[in-house]
């Protein structure tokens, strides 16, 4: 369904409300860093926010972690003016948009003062697709992929990987990206990221949990390749998934969630009452829903072949988590959800 601009507004509004309310400035205390911020052009930042606002392809959540970002990168705590004091520099520039815009951020890119410098210049990348043309992908299903531009090629007509890379071909060893794509294929320079959950976070033990496991959202997509967890080959699993639907499991659509729950229910609304929720690979191998269910007090399961947890060196995601590979779709159930989480 097309995205309405004044609702999109709204949303990115809320995202954003909800994400700086669950900020605490404390959490930028024993980051031990020093960010320098660069002023985006007037004209710049209106196109990006155009272009978000007639675009479907672009997400209230994508614009409203950037912008959250930027205004933690911008916090007395860690920012500072003077470049020869910072560690590091970010350039708020909203990559996704200059997918559909038709200025050349090249030239803007390569205008930053203080790139010769060598310091880390940081860009925010929340693609589904990763943006390192030089690198060979392990995973087939990045859309940057053979297999994924081949498909995307025979429905929109033109080859994607040389279309995204005329725009945004640029990005080389110069840059670091800040990217959701945490996956096998990660460069050295990249920091692979949790996306910022804008919605409410909760005590896991806040709510009842009527709900053993749930999963509401899209089940498959033309453009992803065979054997996506979300492609069309994959819709029998998810078939087989629906029918084991009753009062405590609920795996389906939308408009199949707002049937049975009511037409106001979004994709979110079984969160805070599933013990589990699944989240398989979105158009990449990272979605919303993994943050999304962690806020929301749900262990997620993650399937998601090739997709590398962030922070692993810090978190231990087996504690909270549950991963499976994509092929055991069909085969989730009580007794596998049990005897693999511990």
């Amino acid at each position: 369904m097309p995205w309405d601009p004044v609702e999109k507004l709204k949303r990115y509004n809320r995202v954003l409300d909800n994400l700086t309310k669950n900020f605490k400035d404390k959490d930028l205390d024993q980051l031990g860093l020093r960010v320098f911020v660069y002023e985006t052009k007037p004209a710049l930042v209106n196109a990006e926010m155009g272009v978000f606002l007639k675009n479907d392809e672009l997400y209230p959540e994508d614009l409203a972690n950037l912008h959250f970002l930027n205004k933690i990168f911008r916090h007395p705590l860690v920012n500072t003016p003077d470049p020869e004091k910072a560690d590091i520099f970010f350039s708020p520039f909203y990559l996704h948009a200059y997918e559909y815009l038709d200025i050349e951020l090249q030239k803007n890119a390569e205008t930053l003062a203080h790139l010769k410098t060598g310091k880390p210049h940081f860009l925010y990348g929340c693609h589904d697709s990763y943006l390192r043309f030089s690198l060979k992908r392990a995973n087939p299903f990045c859309l940057l992929s053979s297999e994924s531009r081949e498909v995307m090629s025979r429905r929109d007509r033109i080859d994607y990987g040389k279309f995204v890379f005329d725009r945004l071909g640029f990005i080389d060893e110069k840059f670091h990206l800040i990217t959701f794509e945490s996956t096998i294929d990660l460069h050295p320079n990249d920091l692979g990221s949790l996306p910022l959950p804008g919605i409410e976070v909760v005590k896991p033990w806040a709510l009842p949990r009527d709900f053993l496991y749930s999963f509401i959202g899209t089940l498959w997509r033309d453009r992803l390749p065979n054997g996506h967890i979300r492609g069309k080959t994959s819709w029998p699993q998810w078939a087989k998934l629906m029918e084991r639907n009753d009062k405590d499991a609920f795996v389906s659509t939308l408009h199949d969630a707002q049937i049975r729950f009511g037409p106001s229910v979004d994709n979110n609304y079984l969160l805070n009452r599933s013990t589990f929720t699944l989240c398989p690979a979105g158009l990449g191998r990272w979605s919303y829903r993994l943050s999304e269910a962690i806020a929301q007090g749900s262990i997620p399961v993650i399937l998601s072949d090739y997709y590398v947890k962030p922070f692993s060196d810090q978190l231990n995601w087996d504690s909270f988590s549950l991963t499976l590979p994509e092929t055991s779709l069909s085969f989730v159930d009580r007794k596998s959800i049990f005897k693999n989480f511990n």
